[in-house]
């Protein structure tokens, strides 16, 4: 599939590593509308523009993981050395990856909560609390999923060494 569909519209290694990483961010907050990736310049070090509506969390329901967005990876299995090296770190943190982002979120002093602000412990977040779970497992998929391709390819053949970024 990888070859016969996606490297014949993205040849250039660096913008498929592009698409599979925004598939790994659009899968952990479930943005199901990113259809169409556009790019700036067909040459090496062309960047990918990313378009969106900003249809992610709440849309549906957190409990629901649409594992189509991660095809990008599960079908090609690859993945820059260092994103995987983040995805690691992030998931051996001593807090959890949700909590992480819960503190990350949580204060914004240009503005302050609104209403329609949830309330976790002592941080306010914008995020529902389903949503909030839903990253971690989601994280496990994203894990899992290159735990797979690295049954069927060697670590070198998944993870490239990509220059760029």
């Amino acid at each position: 599939y990888c070859d016969a569909q996606v490297k014949t519209k993205i040849p250039i290694e660096p913008q498929l590593l592009d698409i599979v990483e925004t598939s790994i961010f659009d899968f952990l907050i479930q943005n199901l509308d990113r259809h169409t990736y556009e790019f700036i310049d067909q040459e090496e070090n062309g960047a990918v523009m990313l378009m969106d509506q900003g249809k992610t969390f709440g849309l549906q329901s957190a409990d629901i993981d649409d594992l189509e967005i991660l095809d990008p990876l599960v079908k090609c299995c690859i993945l820059r050395k260092k994103k995987y090296e983040h995805l690691q770190w992030l998931s051996n943190m001593e807090m959890s990856f949700s909590d992480a982002v819960l503190r990350l979120t949580s204060v914004d002093v240009a503005t302050p909560p609104k209403t329609g602000t949830m309330k976790k412990g002592n941080h306010t977040t914008v995020l529902r609390e389903g949503d909030l779970m839903a990253l971690d497992r989601r994280m496990n998929i994203v894990l899992n999923a290159l735990e797979t391709c690295f049954g069927e390819r060697s670590h070198d053949e998944v993870l490239a060494d990509s220059l760029l970024y």
